[in-house]
Order: structure tokens, then sequence, then C-alpha cells
């Protein structure tokens, strides 16, 4: 007891110290990327020094978070992508040779001010809503040209606000488009984990999904330079024929009911109160809604788009009469590759109904893959509008997890993309010279991916039966431990080959109830079975996951 008062307070000893040469710094007189340093600092050398390193990570955090909020987020992505100063250095340095074309956004006075009020609501409550009269006027000078706009706020959330780099929604007009955009967004690109979504957008663009334009721009607003910026393609025509696909509407489950539900439940204080708002009743909705009504060919699309989406959730459709099977199992395994499964919500995702197949394509949007992943998922365990309880889907699916996550998948990719990707990191580099593409969080997505599709001992075998009539017989009594389907090629039992007569595919198990065994029947050709011989030897099982090419043998001891 002496020992532990005696560590005790010699930790709250050194918090105060620490506390007090936090408040000895005269922040004017420092640079962010100083004050960085000294907070990473220490950071670094409290588990050396304090039992409880993570209080005095809190205590620097926030005392840090007083001079200015970016703070406590920069120290802890340096601490994320490794604190190295030669290295943050090296990419600073070769950034500033980089030639980029400087975007300027100017907003009038008035204009201005009642954004900022609009800011300064959102930041209150907690969330941004859609208000009238919440757009305003300006004017965009990128690469020698003018182009009139209409900007709004952006963001369901407040991390779009914070600071002074705000997000917005933009508008060309009078029928210009700027890069091939007539409507997109200007966002910190902290908002979508700096590179992660620009990698994620390119492998979309890899596999001939729909995919959005994404880059980097440095910005001016009122000639006041912000640094570097994220440009975020919106959904319209431009994107699906920029995509290759033909023009068709763009649907979506409304979320406009959950965020309101979220700030009235936001009254009662700060916690996570329950939300009543889901797939189930919400309202089915499609982007440039007014254009669509203006034309008829495009809003006879979207009536029966609306309608074999509205039939589907209501359990009336099956997944191959409503969705493209190949495209959306596609893209949920590239989902799985850069572990984006937390941007495949109901509310989240975004389909483009083709017209020339009437099926839904998956658009992919707001990866939010972390800088760092702590904990891996596949699509498959969130189960999004229940796709996946589909056996052909859940095939196809499987089969491209497997391509996926083979090592020179990812060679292939960033060999193609290699200049692409290093200019992106270039330019992020001049305003954020710590951010770098941690190429082995992929690698690591991949070797998860691997792992979970050769589970451990999938099998169980609990009894078998012998039928003798005119031909023999043998029920055996199986089950399937995994997650995934599993087909069974090939049973063994010393010198007996069995053919399967039938119930070769064994269901995944549910992990939320008990596994139930299945019976398959096998056929044996080779002559009479001798019951004594069966018992005395183990049952080989040639098996692969359900899409799998890999071949695997399971062997069940008797």
């Amino acid at each position: 007891m002496k020992i532990y008062e005696k560590e005790k307070n010699k930790n709250k000893t050194f918090l105060l110290k620490i506390n007090r040469f936090i408040k000895k710094i005269d922040y004017k007189k420092f640079k962010i990327p100083a004050i960085s340093f000294i907070g990473l600092s220490l950071i670094s050398i409290s588990p050396l020094y304090f039992s409880r390193g993570e209080d005095l990570n809190k205590l620097i955090y926030s005392s840090l978070g007083k001079f200015d909020k970016r703070l406590p987020v920069i120290i802890r992505e340096l601490k994320l992508y490794g604190f190295n100063p030669i290295f943050i250095t090296k990419n600073y340095v070769r950034s500033q040779f980089l030639k980029e074309e400087i975007m300027d956004l100017d907003i009038n006075f008035q204009n201005f001010s009642k954004l900022s009020n609009l800011r300064d609501k959102a930041l209150n409550d907690g969330i941004l809503l859609r208000s009238l009269g919440d757009e305003v006027k300006a004017k965009i000078k990128y690469k020698g040209k003018s182009y009139p706009v209409s900007i709004r706020l952006k963001g369901d959330w407040t991390d779009h606000l914070i600071g002074k780099k705000w997000s917005f929604r933009v508008k060309t007009k009078k029928n210009t488009s700027l890069e091939g955009m007539s409507e997109f967004s200007l966002q910190h690109p902290k908002t979508r984990n700096y590179i992660n979504e620009y990698i994620f957008h390119k492998l979309l663009k890899y596999e001939n999904l729909p995919y959005l334009r994404y880059s980097f721009v440095p910005l001016r607003i009122n000639g006041k330079n912000l640094g570097s910026y994220a440009i975020e393609e919106h959904f319209d025509k431009n994107l699906i024929e920029n995509s290759g696909f033909r023009e068709g509407p763009i649907i979506r489950l409304s979320d406009k009911d959950y965020r309101n539900e979220y700030t009235r439940m936001r009254t009662i204080d700060e916690a996570l109160n329950y939300v009543y708002s889901d797939k189930n009743n919400a309202d089915i909705k499609s982007f440039n809604f007014s254009k669509i009504r203006d034309n008829e060919n495009l809003m006879s699309q979207f009536m029966i788009a609306s309608n074999l989406f509205e039939m589907y959730l209501d359990k009336k459709l099956e997944v191959p009469n409503v969705f493209d099977i190949n495209m959306t199992a596609k893209y949920f395994a590239i989902s799985d590759l850069v572990q984006a499964g937390a941007s495949n919500s109901w509310y989240d995702m975004r389909f483009y109904f083709n017209p020339i197949t009437a099926r839904f394509i998956p658009i992919g949007y707001d990866a939010q893959t972390p800088i760092k992943i702590k904990q891996r998922i596949l699509s498959k365990d969130l189960n999004v509008f229940n796709l996946f309880n589909n056996i052909n889907f859940l095939k196809k699916y499987l089969e491209y997890l497997e391509k996926f996550s083979e090592e020179e998948y990812l060679e292939n990719f960033l060999t193609k993309n290699n200049e692409e990707i290093n200019y992106a990191l270039t330019s992020l580099n001049k305003t954020y010279p710590h951010i770098k593409f941690l190429k082995d969080e992929i690698s690591k997505n991949q070797k998860f991916i691997r792992k979970r599709l050769s589970p451990q001992e999938p099998i169980g075998i609990n009894n078998f039966k012998l039928f003798i009539n005119q031909r023999e017989k043998l029920e055996l009594e199986i089950y399937n431990k995994s997650l995934f389907p599993i087909e069974i090629i090939k049973i063994e039992s010393g010198p007996y080959a069995f053919d399967i007569d039938s119930g070769n595919i064994l269901l995944a198990a549910n992990k939320f109830e008990r596994i139930s065994p299945q019976n398959i029947y096998l056929q044996n050709n080779s002559g009479k079975i001798e019951k004594e011989i069966i018992m005395n030897n183990d049952w080989k099982i040639k098996y692969k996951i359900l899409g799998s090419s890999n071949l695997k043998l399971f062997t069940a001891k008797n």
C-alpha cells in the first residue's frame, strides 16, 4: 500500500509540473509545429515516467487545446503516422517544388456573415441541418477562368465546421462546369482522412465501378490562403457518365428524419439518446430530383427504380432481381480491402440505377477509413440491406474477396497508379507534411481477409447412419461452424471415396443462433460398405469456401 501511495504522489507531482510548464508557454511566440513537437515529445516519454500514460496524454491534449483546437488533432495525427522530423521536413521541402493552380473562392461580406451565423448555430446544435435560404452566391476563379457559383455549408456533423477550414457544397451556374463537375464539395482533407479517400476512389476506378472525382487543391477564400482542400464530386449525371455508364437516377434512403430526431433528442443532454429512424421508415429519395422531374425519360426511370427498391425492402423481390450482383459484390469487397465498412450504413449508401439493366450499383462515398485501423470487419458482418443472405451474391462477393486479398493485387494497383498517388501526396504535404500513405494498413487488411477466408476446423460431424437398400447409401450429419458457406467436394473414409448425392453446400453459421447440422447423402460405387472399416478410419473431407478457388482438407478423427 505504501508503494502504491508513493507512486500515486509521484504521478500527481509530475502532472502538476507539466501543467505549470504548459501554462507558461507564450503561444504567440511559437508556431503550431513547435508546440506540436513539445506535446508529442511529452506524450512519447510519458509511459517511461508515468504509470498511467493515458491520463497524462489527456492533460496534454486538453492544455494544448486551450491554445488552439487544432493542436490536439495534429499531435494525435503525428503519433498515428509515426513521428519522424526528418521525414516530415523532407516531405515539406519536396512539396514546395510542386507547381499548382490556386483556386480562389470569393464571397461578399454579407453572404460570408450569413454562412458564419449558420456555422455557429450548427456548432451549438452539434449537427448541421438544411434550411431555406442556406445557399449564397459566390465566385470561383481557377486556371484562368471565372465561375459563378452558389455555395452552402456542408457536412452532417460539425467536424466539417471546426476551425477556419469549413466545408462547402458548390454548384456551378449558367450551364458551366469546373473540371467536368457541375456540383462538388470543398472540404478539409481530414474529414475524409487525407489520402485514404483518394485511394478508395482510385480502387473503384481501377475496378470499373462508379467513382467520384477526388483530388486536392490549394484554396484561397477572399484572398486568405487556407492551404490544401479536398475536392469531391457530387452525385449527378457528370459522375455517372465520367464513370462510363449511361445517365440514370441516383437514389438513397433519406436520413432527414434520423438527423432531425437526433437534434430533437440532443435537447435532453449530449448522450446518444434513442432515435427511431431506420431503413424501414425512411423515404426513398433521388439526387437532383428537380432535373429528373422535368425530364420525362428520367422520371420514368426514377419511378421504376424507387418501386424496385421499395419492393426489395418489403421482401417482395430477391437480390438478383434488384441489384447488379457482380458490381455490387465487387464494391463490397473493395470496401473491405480499405475497411470502409463504416460507410456502408443504410443512410450513407448511394445507388446508381442502370437504365439498361434495370439494376442498382453502389456508388462509393465517404469511406471513413481510419488512419490506423483498430478493429477490422467484413461487409458480411454488417450485412447492410440483407444482401449477404442471398447465396449467389455471397458466392460472388467471396470470389472478389479472395482476389483482392492477394498480395500481387495491391502491388499491381500501386504500380499502375504510382505517379498519380505521389502527386496527390505531394499536394497534401504542402499543408500537411506529416501525411503519408500507410500501405501496411491495407496489407494488414489483406491478411485479415485471407485469415477470415481460411477458418480453422470449420466442419463438424455428429454421427452417421448406414442405409442398406438396392444401392449402398450413407447419410452423414455434418455442420458448418464458420460464417461462410462451404462447398463439399469429396469425402473419403479408408478405402471408400463417396460421391455426394445432394446437400454438398453447407450453409453458413448464424452467430446469433446455435448451429444446426445438415444431412448430406453419400453414394458408394465401389461395392459393399464394411461398417467396421468406416468406424475405424478417419473422415477426410475436401472442401472450399463457396466462391473460393482454394481447395482445403479437413480430417475428422474417429
